[in-house]
């Protein structure tokens, strides 16, 4: 008997999607981890943890199921945002009630900071090449109008 591939699950991205979709999932699990510690420091980086770890678990559960163009870059953003904020709050001083505070770099933020860095870049890659893969950058050119024809085929 032949296997038959589902039809409500296509295959898109192959092998880089599900990696990106475990590196996901590794990273929502790091920020759930950390969560209870920050709702007790402060309110605002506990619910910050709280959005990325949603955030995280929605794209790994898109990435497994076939993500579209705009999953992708919700992910790639996401992790940008996330990366950025961790080098910045490492970085500069935030201020805090009192004086302010440079955060000091722990082994569990470190790898969080790692798994969304090789996400970005599995992201980035697979949005490459999707965007070639459907042609999208050279039909481009080829389907356009021409010039002061805004709509071919259009008769006045």
């Amino acid at each position: 008997m032949a296997l038959m591939k589902s039809m409500s699950y296509p295959e898109r991205g192959g092998v880089a999607l599900r990696y990106a979709a475990a590196l996901a999932f590794v990273s929502e699990l790091i920020h759930l981890w950390v969560l209870p510690g920050q709702l007790v420091v402060a309110m605002l980086p506990g619910i910050f943890f709280l959005l990325v770890a949603m955030g995280q678990g929605l794209l790994a559960v898109s990435l497994l199921f076939g993500p579209g163009r705009r999953t992708v870059r919700f992910g790639i953003l996401l992790n940008l945002f996330v990366v950025f904020v961790w080098v910045f709050t490492r970085v500069v001083s935030v201020p805090e009630l009192f004086a302010p505070v440079r955060l000091p770099v722990d082994g569990l933020g470190a790898v969080a900071t790692v798994v969304e860095v090789a996400l970005l870049m599995l992201l980035v890659i697979s949005d490459e090449t999707s965007l070639y893969s459907c042609g999208f950058r050279s039909t481009r050119s080829r389907n356009a109008a021409p010039p002061g024809e805004a709509y071919p085929g259009f008769r006045h």
